[in-house]
């Protein structure tokens, strides 16, 4: 969410540079137009018929225009907000990333532990399959001497 703000921002933020920098060389062209006019006046006319508010108009040609520095100063203001929002963005993705490395380790751990108890608990069961088949073993190999016995102490019982 904070990536497609960040994006959305640093969308607008292209658009209005983009929207100030028309405007920039709008206020550049009517300058160079201003410029070149006064130049061919001054080429025309001598030096020393040029007026006051003609070299006036030169100077304020040449010199910085305050609402060009302020379109100048606002674009590189929403540049460098659209920026630290697109690092934060960036850094929020980067936490979440290390969170879900977090669990996927917990989870890894978890499983191991899971397997290792499954290991041990197929041991201890095979263990004891064997000792009931040992078992089994001893009581049908001595089966036919307790048949034997008891058919003897049945026969003695069984007097009639």
């Amino acid at each position: 969410m904070a990536l497609l703000l960040a994006v959305i921002f640093t969308v607008t933020g292209v658009a209005m540079v983009r929207n100030n920098a028309d405007e920039r060389l709008a206020l550049v062209e009517q300058r160079g137009r201003l410029l070149v006019s006064m130049q061919a006046d001054s080429l025309i006319a001598p030096v020393w018929n040029v007026y006051g508010p003609q070299i006036d108009a030169v100077l304020a040609a040449c010199q910085r225009d305050p609402a060009v520095e302020q379109l100048r100063n606002e674009q590189v203001a929403d540049v460098q907000l659209a920026t630290r929002q697109a690092m934060a963005a960036i850094e929020d993705i980067g936490r979440t990333i290390a969170d879900i490395s977090t669990v996927n380790t917990t989870i890894a751990s978890a499983v191991e532990e899971q397997q290792a108890a499954t290991r041990e608990i197929a041991r201890n069961v095979d263990e004891a399959a064997g000792t009931v088949l040992d078992d089994a073993r001893q009581l049908s190999a001595t089966a036919p001497e307790l048949n034997r016995e008891v058919q003897g102490f049945l026969a003695r019982v069984d007097v009639t």
